[in-house]
């Protein structure tokens, strides 16, 4: 399993942020418990991520990386 702190943190309120699969529903999903956060859930959904690695990537990934 992949160490949440290779996760970069919420690009709207800087929160660190797990993330789970849901298998029922083929979507990762990324989370974070800042309530006023108005992005605190955040789905990708299993045919753009085949792995909780590729999940990883995609929240990773910034425009102005």
């Amino acid at each position: 399993m992949i160490s949440n702190s290779k996760l970069k943190p919420c690009p709207f309120c800087g929160d660190s942020v797990n993330i789970m699969y849901n298998s029922a529903l083929n979507v990762f999903h990324v989370y974070h418990d800042n309530e006023e956060c108005k992005f605190n859930e955040f789905e990708i959904e299993g045919y753009y991520a085949n792995s909780l690695k590729e999940a990883y990537d995609i929240w990773n990934t910034r425009s102005t990386d």
